[in-house]
């Protein structure tokens, strides 16, 4: 007499197959399929191996993304500026008029920090100068300008973002001849300044920026004309991302 059980599994998951069959009064247990053999190894196919490896790179690199998302920058930039209206007109009839020419825009403070998803606080602290037309060789416009407001990011892919920001504060402008400021002295106003700024992550601290914009104010002088500052500014640099 004998009895057989099927679907029996050995160790490590091989398959077995065990008989009993009764010899003199007793039961003797044999098996039947692949016997597990000591010391044998499991052979897990190669595209296991390789499916595995992707799913853990890809949860590695998901994690690592949301635990190294930086809300804020620092950053460093500097591009040219062309006057606009009566700051770059020349001519003499015009007693607001600057006679400003191309210039350049260094922006030495630029930070944004996002409070949220989106929105967050900006802040830009620049330096302009703008050449004189038709006067002498060391004559030029300085520009100081301290501005704070709000900014939009918008963010168009994991590495690429839009930063739109409407920044108000002070413009101070001074006219420089011969190397030397004039007696009309410095002129203060508010300004505002609008920027748009497209920043790209190249490493895990860093990031590449361009930048364009508007800067706009009435400037009075406690002597001489009014002065009415237009320019569009740009700006193209690196910026810091630290761990806030």
């Amino acid at each position: 007499m004998q009895r057989l059980e099927t679907d029996r599994w050995g160790r490590f998951g091989t398959r077995r197959s065990v008989c009993w069959q009764r010899e003199s009064g007793r039961y003797h247990r044999q098996w039947f399929g692949q016997p597990w053999e000591e010391g044998s190894h499991l052979k897990v196919p190669r595209r296991v191996h390789l499916v595995f490896l992707a799913v853990v790179l890809i949860a590695a690199e998901s994690a690592g993304a949301q635990q190294d998302e930086r809300r804020g920058f620092i950053g460093l930039g500097i591009g040219p500026s062309v006057p606009l209206g009566s700051f770059g007109d020349e001519s003499s009839a015009n007693q607001q008029g600057g006679r400003a020419t191309t210039g350049y825009t260094d922006t030495f403070l630029n930070l944004g920090y996002r409070f949220r998803q989106s929105l967050g606080m900006a802040a830009a602290l620049s330096y302009s100068e703008y050449p004189m037309r038709g006067v002498g060789d060391d004559d030029w416009w300085q520009v100081a300008g301290i501005t704070v407001g709000p900014m939009y990011s918008l963010r168009l892919n994991a590495r690429t973002a839009l930063d739109l920001k409407a920044l108000f504060g002070m413009i101070v402008l001074t006219p420089v001849e011969d190397s030397y400021t004039t007696n009309d002295g410095t002129g203060t106003g508010i300004g505002v300044d609008v920027r748009a700024a497209l920043r790209y992550d190249v490493l895990r601290r860093w990031a590449l920026f361009a930048e364009g914009g508007l800067q706009s104010s009435g400037v009075s002088f406690n002597s001489g004309p009014r002065k009415d500052y237009r320019a569009l500014i740009s700006g193209f640099g690196f910026a810091f991302r630290p761990t806030w």
